[in-house]
Parts: C-alpha cells; sequence; structure tokens
C-alpha cells in the first residue's frame, strides 16, 4: 500500500468526485486517513483527514462531518500533537453527534480528547478519570463494542507511559468482555 501517491485509493476519491457525492468522498478520505496512522504514515494520514473535513464541512451536520471531526481528535492524541487541536475537533464532533444523535461519535470524542491530555501529559489522572467516564458513558449507553474499543485503546495508550496497573486493569477488563461475549476478535 503506498499512501504518497496514485494507486486504487486515488482512483476511488476520483470515482467519487466524478459522481458527485461528497458525502462518500469525505467518508472514504477519512476511513483512508484512519488506516495510514497505525502504518506510521502520519503525515499522509492528516493530509486525507483535513482534506476529508474540507470535502464534508461545507454539507449540513451529517454523521460522517462527525466522523472526520472525530478522526482528527483522534490523530491529535495519536500523534501528540497537543490537546489544542483535540479539543477543538472533539467538541466540534460532539456538537455535531449530539446534534443528529450519534452516541458513539459523541462518546468517542470525550474519550480520545481525554487521551490526548493524557499521552500529553497534561494532568495523566484526570484525563485518566476523563477516559474512564467516557468508557463508561458508552457502556451504559449499550455501545457495548464501542466500549471494549475504548477499553484496548486505554491500554494501548497506557503502555508507552509505563503505567503497569493501568495496563493491567484495561487488559483484564478487556478478557473479561470479550470472554462473557465471546467475542474474541479484541
Amino acid at each position: 500500500f503506498d499512501a504518497s501517491g496514485g494507486g486504487d485509493h486515488r482512483q476511488a476519491l476520483d470515482l467519487r468526485r466524478e459522481l458527485c457525492d461528497p458525502v462518500n468522498e469525505g467518508n472514504d478520505l477519512r476511513w483512508l486517513s484512519g488506516l495510514l496512522m497505525p502504518m506510521g504514515e502520519c503525515a499522509d494520514a492528516w493530509r486525507y483527514g483535513q482534506e476529508a473535513l474540507l470535502t464534508l464541512d461545507t454539507l449540513p451536520p451529517c454523521r460522517e462531518l462527525a466522523w472526520a471531526h472525530l478522526n482528527l481528535c483522534q490523530l491529535s492524541a495519536y500523534d501528540q500533537r497537543g490537546t489544542r487541536s483535540a479539543e477543538e475537533h472533539a467538541q466540534r464532533a460532539i456538537a455535531i453527534a449530539e446534534q443528529i444523535n450519534c452516541p458513539e461519535v459523541s462518546w468517542q470524542a470525550h474519550f480520545h480528547l481525554a487521551a490526548a491530555k493524557y499521552v500529553c501529559g497534561d494532568a495523566q489522572d484526570r484525563a485518566w478519570a476523563d477516559m474512564e467516564r467516557a468508557r463508561s458513558g458508552a457502556r451504559q449507553a449499550g455501545l457495548v463494542d464501542t466500549a471494549s474499543f475504548l477499553t484496548m485503546q486505554a491500554a494501548w495508550l497506557a503502555a508507552p507511559q509505563r503505567d503497569d496497573l493501568r495496563v493491567a486493569a484495561m487488559v483484564d477488563e478487556l478478557e473479561a468482555e470479550v470472554e462473557d461475549r465471546e467475542v474474541f476478535g479484541f
């Protein structure tokens, strides 16, 4: 997979443009952005994430726009760009999510804003408590898969901080959730 130029992903995006389908074009850009970050393609992840936002930002509030802001909030946390960017995009994602009734985006935005604060060293205990509240909120809202995903993310974020007790607690919790629900993908 070569994110830097040409390729199938560009052709697919060009087809979306030809079809005058900005919603799916923006959503495809967001998905591409989200796939590139874990592959270490941070600059391209940001570029496609921002392109997704530009594509969707001209449309009325919609699920795809909320997810595009969430994506940039997540990138801010994982790329340790500081809390300002994460907060800006989290607030926009939450506002849109509340407007269109999309609680999954809202809880994830709350979590990833707290995650950005946690990894950037801003009041880590308070940030962790905010991450916990978001995970709990997602679970109470019936978003069990989202809560499990956020539990996995919490462990992943705590590991480089050498926060062994929190990593162990999250892994134990995730293991119990997986066994209880027989969802072994996590």
